[in-house]
């Protein structure tokens, strides 16, 4: 566990509304959650905004001007040390007595640690995967599961704050040294064009065979000689990125801040990835980027903008996302 403070003079915070946000847990969800960071401050300007992430999404937060204070908590595990870290944290936040806390996953765990145990004055989360948090919060609000989340957050700020959302597209701030880091790693392997590849998914049900994906590589190899592949995982996937997926020439970036990937995101002609953190990212940005999802996760996190989208027809596996058909798409959007 770990905690900073953003500089905020310590006398003014008793004039505050203190506001706890728990979003602990994959980085796509956190990079979801950004316009409510902002549109709070915007309608409460003087509110101290304190928000609990994982060591994984974390990053994507570091550099926002809306958010006072970090504190760090990995998502929770079925586990008696997880149990121990959440109780413990719940008696450190409870001295804090914050005025409004948000649970934006939904999470038993976290509804009645981090917020009911932790004496949060208003408790805000959703219950429509786990309806027995209703007894733990002020506000249990029951989200459709099929509406987008652009959609639950606004729901969540009216109801559980009384905030009118003004503006709800979601950011990733970054700063000169992101910059200048991500033209670094362009200028040193000699990306002029490139196309960025996330070959490995976060669940397995999320993941289109690596055994397309080579071909798919394969195929970008010899077809746009003229594009680098950049091949991007973290440390655990490098080897089945070095030994199964690389071509000639190819880049690998294992643990490439989630902060800076967007910045690399929008200088790439083509970003191609399944459900997750990198996927939001790109599209987000106004990457031009290739979507694959599982069935029924596309109508919650569908992207709005310069993408496209294949859909499997199961929630299971992504074997009905057809090869030739993603290679199809590639052709037209290059």
């Amino acid at each position: 566990m770990h905690d900073e403070y953003r500089g905020k003079n310590k006398s003014l915070v008793q004039n505050m509304k203190k506001i706890l946000i728990i979003r602990n847990d994959h980085i796509g969800d956190l990079v979801y959650s950004t316009p409510i960071f902002r549109e709070i401050k915007r309608a409460m300007p003087d509110s101290e905004i304190t928000v609990i992430a994982s060591p994984s999404n974390r990053p994507i937060i570091e550099k926002n001007p809306h958010i006072d204070r970090i504190i760090e908590l990995d998502i929770a595990k079925k586990s008696f040390s997880s149990v121990l870290s959440y109780f413990k944290m719940s008696m450190k936040l409870r001295k804090e007595k914050f005025d409004y806390g948000i649970d934006l996953r939904g999470s038993t765990m976290n509804c009645w640690f981090l917020l009911k145990l932790a004496g949060v004055k208003r408790k805000i989360s959703h219950i429509e995967w786990h309806p027995n948090i209703r007894g733990f919060l002020d506000v249990a609000l029951n989200f459709n599961k099929k509406a987008h989340i652009f959609e639950d957050n606004r729901a969540l700020l009216k109801m559980g704050m009384g905030i009118d959302i003004k503006d709800d597209w979601p950011e990733v701030i970054t700063d000169e040294e992101d910059k200048r880091i991500v033209d670094t790693v362009i200028k040193d392997n000699n990306l002029d064009k490139f196309i960025c590849v996330c070959p490995i998914a976060g669940l397995p049900e999320k993941q289109w065979a690596l055994e397309n994906f080579r071909h798919l590589i394969d195929w970008l190899y010899e077809t746009y000689p003229e594009h680098k592949i950049v091949l991007i995982g973290t440390e655990k996937d490098r080897y089945t990125m070095q030994m199964g997926l690389a071509v000639p020439g190819s880049v690998i970036l294992v643990d490439f801040n989630v902060r800076r990937l967007p910045l690399l995101f929008k200088r790439a002609s083509l970003v191609i990835a399944m459900d997750g953190g990198p996927l939001h990212e790109a599209w987000l940005t106004g990457a031009k980027t290739l979507a694959l999802y599982p069935a029924e996760v596309a109508d919650k996190f569908f992207p709005l903008r310069n993408c496209r989208t294949f859909q499997s027809d199961s929630t299971q596996d992504m074997l009905s996302i057809e090869l030739k058909d993603v290679k199809k798409a590639v052709g037209e959007m290059l």
